[in-house]
């Protein structure tokens, strides 16, 4: 038996033959937290003297490295620090890192001075509840966090001071600077290992044979990590593939970012110098976003096809960091100076643009409005169209399956999806931030419209839920939702009553209940032929009947039949893992609409991101039925005037739009 912790306190116990080898430990803890970058991370034995810290070995038997006498404990650690954070690819193992070194400062393994501890809390801080409200965030409201070892008075003070100055971050883009602001504490990634000096001028000596050999262990793996010549490159789907954003040519990951050269020096930087002249009406072909003023780097979100950037060698990719601008140095520049110099190199006497570049250097940045230059004129959807137009062309569908199809080759689809409002201006948010509704949200930065909100009946008549309704011209009628979040545990009951209200007959569940690691959504349902108890309403699981990509279950709630669906196959902030199931799928919900008035009741985890697409997806489809024009990203305004950031990410939008066109296919 062994017994593995992880950050925050979360433990699992697995039962494995001890002869096998360790690798089969790491991949089942791997598997388990869905881990994609899995090159950082390892498994520390805890010995009997914690002088002595040990990895587990993947190439030896396990009984040859632990004792005899279970449970045999481990603790699931970062093993590799990288000095640059931006060499990680996922979120979700920043993430981690973000949780070790959170842990490690707290402990007072990772000594930190009181001015760095406090920027670093301010981070955490923001990651964990959002932007500072001067209403919401009263004095002493951070006396439950725990960020230092022995604290002095004056600390809290000093972070809520920071936390305000953190306005506008994402948890993402928050961990982020947390991570880059930790990778200069002086023993950051440092492993130490307790040696007794002796009279020597390089001897040493250690406490025992197997201290020394852990020791020469250590040193062995981690020159041999940062000397990797290409890692082993993350399995993910064909589809999943076909829809990363970022460059289309193949390039080194992070591992691969330290390649050594010839001489056995690692490189400092990895940078590239790019040259380029703009086109006949002055243009170079790509944006940028961030900036000083947005506290983020310079980073190119798009490149145009057939224009200069994309036609010059070497090319200049999506992802890739700007460091110099004509030998400027750009690290101070706002959004707008980096843009104005830009295109001022028009106007040089060469006319040349010459960047250095990082290649590749942050990630998919997706929980923030991405600014883009104006650079680029997008033509995807006339700006009058819209959902309820009061007449409609002939066979309609066809020319907006053109214009779809011309915007996805070109890009133009993501840049005009990028430029969408997340949050419709003038709409309040204030009853969800109420003191007795906070612990009923998910997420902090996600909370529902208080026009368009789901209202309980009762004192307590607070559910984080919109309605939503979507017209379909030519007769169709409206289809009717309410998006909401995936259930917390002590919001259960509301869901039910929530549910009952509305005469609901079906649930589409679009989420695990958890995902790498992190908990999404909680079983609301019983299990099969069990019967549960959720604030006073009784329910009964029926019946389950799917697929590895979906489940249906029929659930009797009190004298009313209702059916669920989840569909299993689609990872937070991706894309499904197979399309033609995923139209199966909304297909099947239509079917068992049916021709019901009743809204539908779609969730996720936050409400937002995938059950704003398959809401997006059936409208197509309606509107295709009913030879209407079908504008995706129009939809998806119409459904951000209902509930805040529907479809969240750009790569949810590309592959929403390749389906629909898909299903346009199929449907000519």
């Amino acid at each position: 038996m062994f017994s593995l912790s992880f950050f925050l306190s979360c433990f699992l116990s697995l039962f494995l033959q001890k002869q096998d080898q360790g690798q089969i430990l790491l991949d089942v803890v791997f598997e388990h937290l869905q881990l994609t970058e899995r090159d950082y991370f390892g498994l520390q034995l805890a010995d009997d003297s914690s002088d002595n810290q040990r990895w587990l070995d993947p190439n030896k038997p396990i009984r040859k490295q632990l004792k005899r006498v279970a449970p045999n404990n481990l603790s699931f650690r970062v093993k590799f620090f990288v000095g640059d954070p931006s060499k990680l690819q996922e979120e979700y193992t920043r993430y981690l890192y973000f949780l070790q070194l959170k842990q490690d400062i707290l402990s007072g393994r990772l000594p930190c001075p009181q001015n760095a501890a406090a920027l670093l809390a301010s981070y955490a801080i923001q990651a964990e509840l959002g932007d500072y409200s001067q209403s919401e965030h009263l004095p002493g409201y951070l006396s439950e966090y725990s960020f230092i070892p022995n604290p002095p008075e004056d600390f809290e003070k000093e972070v809520a001071k920071l936390h305000q100055q953190h306005n506008g971050l994402s948890p993402a883009e928050s961990e982020f600077n947390y991570l880059r602001a930790a990778s200069s504490l002086e023993l950051y990634g440092v492993e130490l290992h307790f040696i007794k000096s002796r009279e020597s001028l390089l001897g040493f000596s250690m406490a025992n044979y197997r201290a020394c050999k852990n020791v020469w262990k250590a040193c062995v793996e981690h020159h041999t990590f940062f000397r990797l010549e290409r890692p082993m490159p993350p399995q993910k789907s064909f589809f999943a593939h076909y829809f990363t954003l970022g460059s289309k040519f193949l390039r080194p990951s992070s591992i691969g970012h330290l390649v050594d050269h010839q001489n056995g020096a690692v490189p400092h930087d990895n940078l590239v110098l790019i040259k380029m002249k703009p086109d006949e009406n002055g243009r170079f072909g790509f944006n940028v976003k961030g900036g000083a003023d947005q506290r983020m780097p310079i980073i190119v979100s798009r490149v145009a096809p057939g224009t200069a950037a994309d036609l010059c060698v070497p090319r200049l990719n999506e992802g890739d960091q700007v460091v110099l601008i004509n030998g400027r140095d750009i690290s101070d520049y706002t959004h707008d100076d980096v843009v104005m110099l830009i295109k001022a190199s028009c106007e040089n006497q060469s006319g040349e643009l010459i960047l250095l570049v990082r290649p590749n250097a942050i990630y998919d940045v997706d929980e923030e409005e991405e600014k883009l230059d104006l650079e680029s004129e997008f033509h995807f959807i006339p700006e009058s169209c819209g959902l309820d137009r009061s007449h409609s062309e002939p066979d309609g569908w066809k020319s907006s399956f053109q214009l779809l199809r011309d915007g996805l080759s070109s890009g133009s689809v993501l840049a005009q999806f990028d430029q969408l409002y997340r949050k419709r201006p003038g709409m309040s948010m204030s009853c969800a931030r109420l003191p007795q509704n906070i612990s009923k949200n998910r997420y902090r930065d996600i909370s529902p419209y208080d026009a368009t909100r789901v209202v309980l009946k009762g004192a307590e008549d607070y559910i984080n839920a919109n309605y939503i309704n979507m017209e379909i011209p030519g007769g169709g009628g409206v289809r009717r939702y309410i998006a909401c979040q995936g259930p917390l545990p002590g919001t259960c009951g509301d869901f039910w009553q929530m549910a009952w209200e509305q005469s609901a007959a079906l649930v589409v569940m679009l989420t695990t209940q958890v995902e790498r690691g992190r908990v999404k959504c909680h079983q609301y349902w019983p299990n099969v032929s069990a019967t549960g108890n959720y604030g006073g309403f009784e329910v009964s699981c029926m019946s389950e009947e799917g697929n590895p990509a979906y489940l249906l279950r029929a659930l009797t709630k009190e004298e009313r039949q209702l059916c669920q669906m989840q569909y299993m196959a689609w990872p937070d902030h991706g894309v499904p893992d197979d399309s033609t199931d995923f139209l199966n799928f909304v297909s099947l919900v239509r079917s068992k609409r049916g021709d019901s008035e009743e809204p539908v009741v779609v969730h996720c985890s936050a409400g937002i991101g995938r059950t704003g697409v398959l809401i997006t997806m059936e409208t197509a489809m309606c509107l295709i039925e009913r030879s209407q024009s079908v504008y995706p990203l129009d939809i998806v305004r119409t459904m951000r005037d209902q509930r805040a950031m529907m479809i969240q990410t750009p790569v949810s939008a590309k592959s929403l739009c390749y389906t629909i066109s898909v299903h346009l296919v199929h449907f000519q």
